[in-house]
């Protein structure tokens, strides 16, 4: 938020494993953000319901049927979105055709407060070291499987080294390697600073 010191972070679902439903890498902004959005279902996923049996409307309109929830933001000139949606339990899985599903309270809040043309990038960064004061935390996710190949105990150790640019500084090795077996999310303190006491 402007003026505050803090990063907001959200439960998100995201694209299933797949070419076409990967919720791909981009830099980019917010644009055509809509209230009560309608969706229209693009080919790929009408040729996946019709093959299930189930036949979907070329433009479904707003209302307690429709996927996207109450909010949408669209990345850049993409089709993928940032919405809400009416299936909550997707939140936090492998779900979508490529869109970021958030819940409808955390879209509605960040919907109200991101205006249109604020940068947006879509990263992948499961290892990451930062200092906090005099400390150096460390934080460890698993990669998604199409880019754990990326990512060895190398480039592992190579992002915590990076964030050491100011010596004297004393890191814990072995406990950031436990941290990048742990993979669980959570920042852990594994150096610090050599401060001279007066």
């Amino acid at each position: 938020p402007p003026g505050k010191n803090v990063v907001e972070t959200y439960p998100v679902g995201i694209g299933r494993l797949g070419d076409e439903t990967s919720t791909p890498l981009m830099t980019t902004q917010i644009r055509d953000k809509r209230v009560h959005p309608e969706w229209r279902p693009p080919k790929a996923v009408k040729a996946e319901a019709a093959a299930n049996g189930i036949v979907l409307p070329d433009v479904m309109p707003p209302g307690p049927k429709n996927p996207l929830g109450d909010y949408a933001m669209r990345l850049g000139g993409t089709s993928y979105l940032i919405h809400g949606t009416k299936r909550p339990r997707g939140v936090g899985s492998r779900v979508s055709s490529g869109c970021i599903r958030m819940y409808p309270e955390d879209i509605e809040s960040l919907f109200q407060r991101v205006p249109e043309g604020t940068p947006a990038e879509i990263i992948h960064e499961p290892y990451r070291a930062g200092w906090a004061g005099h400390y150096l935390y460390f934080e460890a996710s698993k990669p998604l499987n199409e880019h754990s190949s990326l990512y060895s105990r190398r480039n592992v150790m190579q992002s915590i080294a990076a964030e050491l640019t100011a010596p004297p500084y004393d890191v814990d090795w072995q406990k950031a390697r436990r941290v990048a077996r742990a993979r669980n999310g959570v920042p852990y303190v594994v150096g610090e600073r050599n401060i001279a006491r007066v």
